[in-house]
């Protein structure tokens, strides 16, 4: 089968007969064939004799035998008169989540020129080399992902003795926050010295004697223009805004943007080293003074399960029991991130800003299976595990403008699988007749999604140049985080 076109429609009639079948088994009781007789009320449809919970009275969500088969040491009390299965039972929970993203992106670098020179036998300075070390100065990794609060409920409803009908919605979650990131040149600005022209060459930076502050006279070259800020062009004259010392920028100097692979725009994505004649700041993106960027990501899940216990023969140490389950899952992943960045040169419009949201919509189907272990009297562990498939309906939308320009717009949208993995472990303990206490810890592990930063930059990007639709969906999330809750039965 072809998941990546499996559609809502046929999926859901599909595993809506599957649980259709397999709930018209609840209608009647498994044959004595199936389970000898053992005695008791419904001795002809008892299973084996299997362990049941240390309480003297009261209903639990831990497994116990229906026929009232005690397996109690000697001086207990028997109880299970009084331990029926329960008919409805509702469980709420505070669950805090920290959502943790595979990798981090960068989006500005900063290079640092490094030379290195190379020597004739005399000791004599044949060539310098000069490479530029980039380094990460703002990413993804600057995010805070703290614990987000959020709720599970979950209802349900025993049908018999071996199988139970529950539903469960976990949320609504959602996490934010920004980073920025400021520079100014290493140097403090340098001033003229009184008296000395500036010498531009082109091709050069401008040279000039450091220590006074500048001293220029209206009537001769180069001009002055109060109210402009200092711009060196080689090969022009340069103005300044009087009282304020000049400054430039050398090449490497200020911040690196993503849109030109941080100064290396032929070369492979990441932060390299880079040769002389490979480092080639893009004025349009590079040398920036200010860049920022946000992060908005929020989550809703639902589920309906088909509980099934399982045979398991009692044991009076182990004292376990085990289910299986059948269901539905629905879960929903928004996502949104922005860029802007701007420059202090003055031919450059400005800001240049980007802003990417995603959308993932995602139903399927998922197995798992519990397991229960009696610890101590009217205590119980249960380990919980699922798998789910996930068919996704995963769109982006980019926004990108670069200033005074038109906002340019590209959408994609793509039919996509997805897969997750749910881990519990909680502790419960059952205080009341009708009421047990439970605590654990939650983890999902979820692959194939279309995240807001990684459709940020993609292989065909609208800003440069190219406006074809496209849509990463290879993102991964983990969100974990513990559990603390109350189960009525009834």
């Amino acid at each position: 089968m072809d998941w990546r076109a499996w559609r809502f429609g046929p999926a859901t009639w599909t595993i809506a007969g599957v649980l259709l079948v397999l709930s018209h088994s609840v209608s009647s009781p498994p044959s004595a064939a199936q389970h000898p007789p053992t005695g008791g009320a419904l001795s002809g449809y008892c299973p084996t004799a299997e362990p049941m919970l240390e309480s003297y009275c009261g209903q639990s969500l831990f497994w116990h035998d229906p026929c009232g088969s005690s397996h109690r040491e000697p001086h207990y009390r028997p109880v299970h008169d009084s331990m029926s299965a329960p008919s409805w039972y509702a469980a709420q929970e505070f669950v805090p989540l920290f959502r943790d993203q595979r990798g981090s992106q960068t989006f500005q670098a900063i290079a640092f020129p490094e030379m290195e020179g190379s020597f004739d036998e005399d000791n004599n300075l044949i060539e310098t080399i000069t490479t530029y070390r980039r380094e990460s100065v703002l990413g993804t990794n600057d995010f805070d992902t703290d614990f987000d609060g959020g709720i599970r409920v979950t209802l349900g409803r025993a049908l018999g003795d071996w199988y139970r009908l529950e539903g469960s919605y976990l949320g609504p979650y959602e996490w934010s926050d920004w980073a920025a990131v400021r520079f100014s040149p290493v140097e403090p600005p340098v001033p003229f010295d009184p008296g000395t022209d500036p010498t531009f060459v082109p091709g050069t930076p401008p040279t000039f004697e450091p220590g006074d502050l500048p001293s220029y006279d209206p009537d001769d070259d180069p001009p002055f223009d109060p109210g402009t800020p200092p711009t060196f062009d080689p090969g022009t004259p340069a103005t300044f805004d009087p009282g304020t010392p000049p400054t430039y920028y050398e090449p490497g100097s200020g911040l690196l943007s993503p849109f030109s692979n941080f100064g290396d725009p032929n070369g492979p994505p990441g932060l390299d080293e880079l040769s002389e004649a490979q480092f080639i700041p893009d004025e349009n993106f590079d040398y920036n003074d200010y860049a920022r960027i946000h992060f908005r990501s929020r989550m809703n899940d639902g589920q309906l399960n088909l509980r099934r216990r399982v045979r398991m023969d009692a044991e009076r140490r182990l004292r376990a029991e085990a289910s299986w389950l059948l269901g539905l899952r629905y879960m929903n992943i928004g996502e949104e991130f922005g860029y802007q960045a701007t420059s202090p040169l003055p031919d450059r419009v400005n800001p240049h800003w980007r802003n990417v949201q995603t959308e993932n919509k995602m139903f399927g189907i998922q197995i798992g299976s519990l397991s229960q272990f009696l610890v101590v009297d009217r205590g119980w562990i249960d380990f919980e595990i699922k798998g789910v498939m996930f068919f996704n309906d995963a769109s982006n939308r980019i926004e990108t403008q670069f200033g005074e320009e038109p906002i340019w717009v590209s959408q994609a949208d793509k039919d996509r699988t997805a897969f997750m993995g749910d881990l519990s472990l909680n502790f419960n303990y059952q205080f009341a007749p009708s009421w047990t206490f439970r605590a654990g810890y939650n983890g999902l592990w979820l692959s194939g999604v279309a995240l807001a930063s990684e459709n940020f930059l993609l292989e065909d990007d609208p800003l440069l140049g190219d406006h074809r639709s496209s849509l990463d969906h290879s993102g991964r999330l983990v969100y974990h985080g513990p559990s603390i809750g109350l189960v009525f039965v009834h």
